[in-house]
This record gives structure tokens, sequence and C-alpha cells, in this order.
């Protein structure tokens, strides 16, 4: 990592005044061990055959509901694992949807399921054997609803916050938690700060398209990205993945917490994770039209993932070596550090997998190709 790059990396903690946050001494730290105790994904069941796990919530009564985005479905299954009945189903109309995807659970029970094809939330109120539909958010104004984000939070009674991206431009994206009253109306945006471009290992080239100008986005396996989370009370975290140090912010958009580690060697990676990001980098150095020289990240980044709780508590997942145990640092409201958490090396936490006070739910792909989604609990 060259000089330019931890500069950079400090200014972005340089940002927003430092809050400092009491930690226990590691020695002190309570682990949280957990193991699978259900997976689901069969071939030869039209119920349990995912093609892609865009959404994942649990309700309440501790049933799954998991949402498809090929597949266009949205499916309730028990605590045990037992599929129950479909949510919906695909079109337009009042309680359908184009391609379900991010969910959340509101206090109340009521589902909220996100179809960013149509810029809406579709409301659900799930009884024991059927979902009745109870309404839509429609988002409205510049920013969109961003597929791969969490889905709405209340705040109150009626007003909800959304986690958003949009064009700024010049290839330039933005970010922002955008509230909104229950009839999607906008009211206020939290702009949430961009990291300097040279401190991620994403390169964008300005390209010449059939039918216009546009962007063209290149990604370095194992590189340093921008990770960003909604918690279920409106707040959020940020953080570029090659650097511990995540800024906490509350819903207004205020720091209350900024939680940092001193730099550690990375995990390394094995032969065909080198291999792969050996192709990768050879394919964004013949893409690439950029002034940036093309950077071989060292290893895994500190950072895997950014996820929140139900209980807004912040699950930093750190990286770790192939073999090794997956780790979660679990920082509580105040962010002080609760507890280390741990699982099993091969279900990564990462994109639309769901974290629970007791429990993960993790999809993944077998080497068959086939989709899986595992509950993990912690003893």
């Amino acid at each position: 990592m060259t000089a330019l790059r931890h500069q950079l990396l400090a200014l972005l903690a340089s940002v927003t005044p430092l809050i400092a946050v009491a930690q226990r001494p590691a020695a002190t730290v309570p682990v949280w061990t957990g193991k699978p105790d259900l997976v689901l994904g069969k071939e030869d069941d039209e119920h349990e055959t995912f093609s892609f796990v865009s959404g994942m919530a649990v309700l309440r009564d501790g049933r799954l509901v998991v949402a498809d985005w090929k597949d266009h479905r949205v499916r309730v299954f028990s605590p045990s694992g037992q599929y129950q009945f479909d949510i919906g189903r695909e079109g337009g109309g009042p309680g359908e949807f184009r391609q379900p995807c991010c969910m959340r659970v509101l206090d109340d029970g009521t589902l909220l399921v996100g179809d960013p094809q149509a810029s809406r939330f579709n409301l659900y109120r799930v009884e024991a054997s059927r979902a009745v539909s109870i309404g839509t958010i429609v988002t409205r104004g510049a920013a969109r609803l961003d597929p791969l984000a969490p889905a709405l939070s209340r705040l109150a009674v009626n007003r909800f916050a959304m986690l958003s991206s949009n064009d700024a431009g010049d290839c330039r994206r933005e970010h922002e938690v955008q509230h909104m009253d229950s009839t999607g109306k906008p009211l206020t945006n939290v702009k949430i700060a961009t990291p300097p471009e040279d401190s991620l290992d994403i390169y964008v080239s300005r390209m010449q398209f059939r039918g216009g100008r546009g962007c063209a986005y290149h990604n370095v396996a194992y590189g340093s990205r921008f990770l960003l989370a909604l918690a279920p009370n409106g707040g959020f975290a940020r953080a570029v993945s090659g650097r511990y140090d995540i800024e906490w912010r509350s819903a207004d958009g205020k720091v209350r917490a900024r939680l940092s580690k001193d730099p550690e060697p990375p995990a390394p990676l094995t032969s065909n994770e080198r291999a792969r990001q050996s192709q990768t980098i050879d394919d964004v150095r013949n893409a690439y039209k950029g002034p940036r020289r093309v950077v071989v990240p060292d290893g895994r980044p500190p950072i895997a993932a950014l996820k929140f709780d139900e209980l807004n508590r912040l699950w930093v997942v750190r990286s770790t070596p192939a073999t090794s145990l997956r780790v979660a640092d679990v920082y509580d409201a105040s962010g002080r550090l609760l507890a280390r958490a741990t699982w099993p090396a091969e279900l990564p936490l990462e994109g639309s997998s769901v974290v629970m006070s007791t429990a993960l739910y993790i999809a993944t792909t077998d080497t068959s190709d086939v989709r899986h989604i595992t509950r993990i609990r912690f003893r």
C-alpha cells in the first residue's frame, strides 16, 4: 500500500470529530460461538430452489422471509425450515413486485419489501397462512432505492429513513439517508461523505458506449471498498474496508461514535484467491482508461462487512484467513465493544445476509452452484 494511500485513508478518518469510546481489554470480551442449525436449499424442490437471494427478514414469531430477485418470489418458511406460502406475485399492481429485494420488519410486525424497479416498498401484514397487502410507499425525489442496501427504517409513526444512492455526474456516486413520510414524500436528507477515490480499489473509466458516453467500474478482488449499513432506528455506519475506522452516526447525521483499531497484518490469500485477484488485476489494467496506477492489495482488507442487528447493535465483520473462523466485533448502541462472535469459515456474512440478536441467516452458493440459506445460532 502506497504512502499516498495511507494519507488518504487518514484524511477520511479526520473528516468528523472523534468521539472516544471506552473499550474492554481483549481478554475480557465475551466470545459468542455460532453453529449452523438449519440449512435450506434443494435442487429438486421448487420451494427450496433459490436463484438469487436478494433479501431476507425474520418475523417476530421466528419465521424466515426470503426474497428472490430472479424468480420474482417472496417465500415464508417456518422456524424449522418448512415452506409455508408465497407473499404477493410478479406484477405492478397492489401487493405485487417486479424485483423484490431488501426487507425490514417494523416494530408492529409489518413487513416492508423493497422493489427497486418500481421505486417503492410494499407493506404486508403476515398472518399464519397468508400475507395481506396493506399499502405502498413510493420513493420520490432525486435519490433512488439501492437494491443492495438494507430496506426502510422507521423513525416515528409517519417518518421513515432510506439508504439511497444517486448519480452525481462525472461517474461519481453520492449516498444519503433520505427521510420521508408514509406517502414517500421527501422530508430531509442526510448526506454521507464519500471517501476519496484513491482509498478504494475500484477504478472508474469514462467510456464511449453504443448510444452515448458512460462509466465503467473495474473492481479488484479482495480490494478496499466503501461500506455502508443502515440501522433499524435510522442510524448508519460507514467505513472504507481497507482500514478499521468506522464512523457511526445517528438518524439526524450527528456522529455518535468512532470505532478504530490499530493496523494489523492483512489476512493472507490462498493460492486460488491470489489467482483470482491476479486475473481481476489483469482485467482492470487492460480495461481501465484513467490516470490512477492499479495497486495490488497485500491481502484481505481489515473489514469484510458492516451489519446492524434488530437491537441496533453494530457487527463489524473482520477479514480472516480462509481456513479460520469468521469473526465479528459486536458493539452495543453506545459504541461499547459487547462481544466477539465467531462462526464457520465457509459462511461469509455479506450481501443479503441478516443479523439477529442470537442468529445469523447467510446465503451462499456451493460448488455445484446450488444456493443455500444457513441459520447460525449463538450460544
